[in-house]
């Protein structure tokens, strides 16, 4: 009988999502992290182009972040199905709210140093790892199955609206009050946004028989891995995703501060622009997403819009015009959106509630799990003098084959709604 009202009371809710109040909010704190992070690295990455002037390091601080993000992505999964999500989200948000005024008070005495500054990239990567698997194994918790697309597009939507004015807010800032100010600020919004977690509303974990396992993260390791290999689905976005953001997330992630600098010639006014369009084209993609509401072939969509993507990444290389580079990033943005409501939704609707944590982070583990290494390469390949246009145009060709051979080989993607 206990265990049958544990069940009720743990069931998604099947009301409007926006008289949902859990719903609401993990929406709004997640709208104000999305904000503060977006302004965060905007200046980190303008911080280290022009402020230290090692733009060929960029991609060392991105993989620095990375690392310690794959090593403890899991271990933040195993805790958020065991223990309170919004209380690693808090941790999560406040420890970075402390971290960056760190480094505001750094950059005011005038030794934040490329060393320095990769010790909180190592440290925001580690945060990074318990808040996300957090943060996203959330969703199937509060709302209904058939409500998953949508509420995932308003949560994308939301954010990316934001991150949109996140780095233009973030450039007005380091032109009137430099970067020691961008810092402060961030960390302020982000201690903001450590408290409105504590406002959501979280039903209790389910529990067998009464009772919890103990904690073995090499126990529970085996036997999510051993729960994936029974879902074809799962397994297959795992390698599409790891070969994917090998190839493309990098490069990209690199390149918009360098083609902004060298090709274009511009400040952190034009990236601003350049990020901001992404932004937009990710908050249009997810409102697409989330009106038609897409149900069918997704998987086979999702595969389709990363080959769209690609080429789009093709046209961005050969751009010297600030504004043909927003127009091209705008549909990049959008395409990425889309993808990024649908997948989720698709992989949620596979996984089991009581595995949901453990299963995203390790899917979540093994698709950056060469990113690290990729963000070495590029660093690498433009240290010896090959340009970001360059490594551009290899990747989206690669890119474009690899998805090619997927949708030609892999027919179980067809059959997959």
């Amino acid at each position: 009988m206990v265990e049958q009202v544990e069940e009720v009371a743990n069931a998604p809710s099947h009301e409007g999502l926006f008289r949902n109040y859990k719903f609401i909010s993990l929406w709004l704190a997640g709208a104000v992290s999305s904000f503060s992070l977006s302004v965060y690295l905007l200046s980190e990455e303008w911080y280290v182009v022009t402020g230290l002037n090692l733009g060929s390091m960029l991609g060392i601080v991105m993989m620095v972040t990375l690392i310690p993000r794959v090593i403890f992505m899991f271990v933040g999964g195993t805790l958020s199905d065991r223990i309170e999500r919004k209380k690693l989200l808090f941790l999560s948000d406040f420890i970075r709210g402390i971290l960056v005024g760190l480094m505001a008070l750094l950059v005011f005495l005038g030794i934040l140093n490329i060393w320095v500054l990769l010790f909180f990239a190592f440290a925001f990567g580690s945060l990074d790892a318990f808040y996300w698997p957090a943060n996203r194994s959330f969703l199937p918790f509060l709302v209904h199955e058939d409500q998953l697309t949508r509420a995932n597009s308003v949560i994308q939507g939301t954010n990316q609206m934001l991150m949109m004015a996140g780095p233009a807010f973030g450039a007005v800032l380091i032109h009137w009050v430099g970067f020691k100010g961008v810092f402060a600020i961030t960390a302020l919004l982000l201690l903001v946004g450590s408290l409105l977690n504590l406002a959501i509303r979280e039903t209790a974990k389910p529990r067998a028989n009464g009772k919890q396992a103990p904690l073995s993260i090499f126990k529970d390791f085996k036997e999510t891995l051993a729960y994936i290999k029974t879902e074809p689905y799962l397994i297959t976005s795992m390698g599409t995703s790891i070969v994917i953001n090998f190839l493309l997330s990098s490069p990209l992630s690199v390149g918009l501060p360098l083609l902004v600098k060298n090709v274009m010639h511009g400040n952190s006014y034009h990236l601003s622009l350049m990020e901001g369009g992404i932004t937009f084209g990710m908050f249009l993609g997810a409102v697409i997403a989330g009106v038609f509401n897409f149900k069918k072939k997704r998987a086979i969509l999702n595969l389709s819009l990363i080959g769209i993507d690609a080429i789009f990444i093709f046209g961005l290389s050969e751009v010297v015009s600030l504004w043909a580079g927003v127009l091209c990033i705008v549909f990049i943005g959008l395409f990425i959106a889309i993808g990024n409501v649908i997948g989720p939704a698709l992989s949620q609707s596979y996984i089991k509630k009581e595995q949901m944590g453990r299963v995203q982070s390790l899917m979540s583990m093994s698709s950056m799990g060469l990113m690290p290494l990729s963000f070495a390469l590029v660093s690498c390949l433009l240290s010896v003098g090959l340009s970001i246009s360059f490594l551009l145009v290899a990747s989206s060709i690669l890119t474009l084959i690899f998805v090619v051979l997927v949708l030609v080989f892999v027919r179980s993607l067809w059959r997959i709604d």
